[in-house]
């Protein structure tokens, strides 16, 4: 690791939001007046959130520009929240960085989804809140965390076109 950059976690460089489920008298399909009700790795597509879920008692609140993470079931499915906000169930968990490059973030736990998914626990897999918050982040200046995640974007682009 170069000497510029430090070592951080989870913990100690962004707000970790946990799940929880509203029961079926809370939620269904009627988006006027209702926050989206984002469930499980089903709203995950290639990155993106999907949802057709609504709720007017949204409970647990992800904002806009969260980096989402499935924890229960489908382990480790990823998306940068593009909704203003969304409620999220247990199978979710929202991570808002305090002073990092989201999509960096995103880059890291993306890289060490791997590792996260050995640690998970149980007969249904799942990434615990202690596990997710005692990832390490390597953390460079804000300029190079932005300059990576360029880098990686023209690269993921590139190979996009050759395929």
């Amino acid at each position: 690791m170069p000497k510029s950059w430090l070592l951080t976690t989870v913990e100690k460089s962004c707000i970790l939001l946990s799940e929880r489920d509203l029961s079926s008298d809370k939620y269904d399909n009627n988006s006027q007046n209702s926050t989206p009700y984002i469930t499980g790795a089903s709203n995950f597509h290639n990155g993106q959130i999907t949802t057709d879920g609504y709720t007017k008692f949204p409970q647990v609140i992800a904002q806009k520009n969260d980096l989402l993470i499935t924890v229960k079931g489908t382990i480790g499915e990823l998306a940068i929240l593009k909704l203003e906000k969304a409620h999220i169930a247990r199978q979710i968990m929202a991570i808002h960085p305090l002073s990092i490059d989201t999509q960096y973030v995103f880059l890291v736990l993306k890289n060490s989804i791997e590792q996260l998914k050995q640690q998970a626990q149980s007969m249904i897999p799942g990434i615990s809140r202690n596990v997710l918050l005692k990832s390490e982040i390597p953390l460079p200046p804000i300029s190079e965390q932005r300059q990576i995640c360029q880098t990686i974007s023209l690269i993921d682009s590139q190979l996009q076109k050759l395929s």
